[in-house]
């Protein structure tokens, strides 16, 4: 009976142990960004999600430029006619994020990443020189892309962090024209390129759960 007893003490300290180890290390951290340098324009809904693979690797998913704009002049300005504009874009991430701790405030990181976004716009002018059905016209583009992240840290407190980070990348768009131009004809342009603009640095804000 007393060596039943020792056995059963010491699988349930194994399994605490055990349990303790996992809440540990399966760690997960929340977040958002801003562009620099900032502009109205780059508004939009950006979040960030991280959950330790090891204690310096992480999985990273991204929700990035989530946004709906809409627009309209109902005069006639400087000879431009009256027009209503909507556009909605959104982008998705995933990647790995390998993490050097540099003393215990500090962190440099570094990973690759591969994405995909989309936007959709359509644009109709009152101009009365273009026939009615052919006034309306609409812009889609899709944006497959991989980067590469690059960012510092710094720990405020145990649950609290921000950093700087930049994420270069290749990419292929393929963009449609309908009604280009208002001609009744559709255009497409496929192309790659390489993103390193102004706006690819940002200011990372970064909750640990």
């Amino acid at each position: 009976m007393k060596k039943l007893t020792v056995i059963l003490v010491v699988l349930m300290s194994s399994i605490s142990l055990s349990n303790a180890q996992t809440q540990q290390t399966s760690r997960k951290e929340i977040g958002s960004h801003l562009f620099i340098p900032f502009s109205v324009e780059s508004i939009a809904l950006y979040f960030d999600c991280k959950f330790a693979l090891t204690e310096k690797t992480w999985l990273r998913l991204n929700l990035d430029n989530v946004k709906v704009n809409y627009s309209e002049r109902n005069y006639t300005y400087n000879g431009e006619y009256p027009y209503s504009n909507i556009s909605f874009s959104a982008g998705v991430m995933a990647g790995l994020e390998f993490r050097v701790p540099l003393g215990e405030k500090f962190c440099v990181y570094h990973g690759p990443n591969i994405g995909y976004t989309t936007m959709n716009q359509w644009t109709k002018t009152e101009n009365p020189a273009i026939p009615a059905d052919l006034r309306s016209n609409r812009y889609e583009l899709i944006k497959p892309f991989v980067s590469y992240a690059l960012g510092l840290r710094y720990k405020l407190n145990t649950r609290f962090s921000l950093g700087a980070e930049i994420m270069p990348s290749v990419y292929f768009s393929h963009e449609v024209f309908h009604n280009f131009y208002n001609n009744g004809y559709d255009a497409i342009e496929d192309k790659f390129g390489f993103n390193y603009s102004d706006q690819v640095g940002k200011i990372v804000f970064t909750i640990s759960l």
